[in-house]
């Protein structure tokens, strides 16, 4: 291969790696803020608009300095410093995020993107317009502009699909953003060492940076990351319990039951109220998380129970940590939870809907009319819905549209006690239910607790804000309510 070719093709190959490491970096970028700002769409979009908005920059500036210089070399450089404002990016973004976390989501979200991947964006997006200058003559702009984005975007779905896919279910999330830099280094490398041979000596100047930081030792039973989530095992402050948090770490998912009466001391309990009067044989459970709700069903009724739950790691982490043992009355299945139910025709006695995006927000689809709908068709002629209600949105236009939503499904039947709402699909009232509990033969603690939550029942009273599968403005009125800041959790369970 002449020369010129060569140069011609690893052009091509730049072009390549710079759109392979921008939807790296911008997939990682999800994963790097999910533990601070939420899974959100309100994070999801402020990342893609800001990356966006350094594109078009990068390919302003890029078609700009290719019409007025003409060197080889400097894309390479440019590439290079790329690198570099990365590799300080990732030895010092933890430090970064925690000083900008107290931000708004919105705000400390955008802000945060920019400082971390705006540069770096800019810089790769300068690489296609500055090298079809390069190469294409005045006869084949067209033709070479056409090849340098294909190639470009090309790159940008391997990288796609191989983050998604590969690097950060099986890698995680910063070894997936040091592939990212070190394919930008050995690209910008490659491509100097042919002016400047002592540019082969900036490797093992950027080499030592590339070791990870040391994890936070002590800090967590366990920290992990899956498809989904970013995942923490932690101890209560007295070492007693093991609480499962995902992504931004506010509130749990999971929490480890006590070993002498099996109760949680927590709003799963409260599922087990509504389990008690529906006399259930079948159980399912929707947001399954590490199990701490089949647990307790398997432990007091010996009934049937499928659980629903996204994530696998979550389940495998369950049988680890939390004390999961599945048998042939619990099974867990592995899909989202509004997907099961569009296609499910098993009737349940009981349904617990505790669905959560791995962060305060309860993802949409599974909080709105045509979901309840699916629900009630689900359960059976006595059956009970028992819905865990976001804690820090009771009292809050957020908890009244929650609860009304249930409330059209259920019109009459639907009531809160604590943050748990319970739906019946026939009409009860409380001599009912208080004769429910006196007739079975249940633990103590648990008809006591049963008692309890019955006399705490207040019927929710029915307005026209609902969600709908066309409009739901969950998100933000969740984030209105973050914003104020994150409440505490005690004194929201029984």
């Amino acid at each position: 291969m002449s020369k010129v070719k060569y140069a011609k093709a690893f052009k091509y190959l730049t072009c390549f790696s710079t759109g392979f490491a921008i939807l790296v970096l911008e997939l990682v970028a999800f994963r790097l803020l999910a533990p601070y700002y939420g899974v959100s769409n309100i994070v999801t979009g402020t990342i893609i608009n800001a990356i966006l908005l350094a594109l078009a920059a990068g390919y302003m500036f890029g078609g700009y300095f290719a019409d007025k210089y003409k060197s080889d070399q400097l894309p390479y450089f440019i590439i290079f410093f790329a690198a570099v404002y990365l590799i300080v990016i990732y030895v010092f973004y933890k430090p970064l995020i925690h000083a900008l976390a107290d931000l708004s989501v919105m705000f400390g979200s955008a802000l945060t993107t920019i400082i971390m991947f705006f540069i770096p964006a800019v810089l790769l997006a300068f690489i296609p317009p500055y090298f079809i200058r390069a190469i294409s003559l005045d006869t084949t702009v067209g033709k070479t502009t056409g090849i340098i984005y294909a190639i470009s975007t090309l790159g940008s779905i391997v990288g796609g699909i191989l983050t998604t896919f590969l690097f950060i279910p099986y890698l995680g999330s910063l070894n997936t953003f040091l592939i990212a830099v070190l394919v930008l280094s050995g690209v910008a490398i490659l491509g100097l060492i042919r002016f400047h041979r002592r540019a082969v000596f900036l490797m093992v100047m950027v080499l030592p940076l590339f070791f990870p930081a040391s994890p936070e030792s002590g800090k967590f039973v366990y920290s992990g990351e899956s498809e989904y989530n970013v995942i923490t095992i932690k101890k209560d402050a007295r070492g007693e319990a093991l609480y499962l948090l995902l992504n931004d770490g506010k509130g749990h998912h999971s929490k480890t039951l006590d070993p002498d009466t099996m109760m949680s001391n927590d709003y799963y309990d409260d599922f087990l109220v509504a389990q008690l009067l529906s006399d259930a044989k079948h159980t399912l459970i929707l947001g399954n998380a590490a199990g701490t709700s089949m647990r307790q069903a398997g432990y007091f009724f010996n009934n049937h129970v499928d659980g629903v739950e996204i994530d696998p790691q979550l389940s495998l982490l369950g049988r680890t940590y939390f004390g999961l043992r599945l048998n042939d009355k619990l099974k867990i299945y592995h899909e989202d939870a509004r997907i099961f139910m569009n296609r499910n025709r098993q009737k349940y006695d009981t349904i617990i809907v505790d669905v959560y995006a791995g962060s305060p927000y309860v993802p949409f689809h599974v909080a709105t009319l045509e979901f309840y709908e699916q629900v009630r068709n689900s359960l059976t002629a006595d059956g009970i819905v028992a819905v865990n209600i976001p804690f820090y949105s009771l009292n809050t236009e957020l908890s009244e549209y929650f609860l009304n939503t249930i409330e059209r499904i259920f019109p009459g039947r639907t009531y809160i006690s604590g943050c748990v709402a319970f739906a019946f699909r026939t009409k009860i009232n409380m001599q009912l239910l208080a004769a429910r509990i006196d007739a079975k033969s249940a633990p103590p603690i648990l008809k006591e607790l049963s008692y309890k939550v019955v006399s705490d029942f207040k019927k929710v009273k029915n307005t026209n804000k609902v969600f709908t599968d066309n409009l739901a403005p969950i998100e933000n009125l969740t984030r209105d309510i973050l914003e104020k800041g994150f409440p505490d959790y005690a004194g929201y369970h029984h």
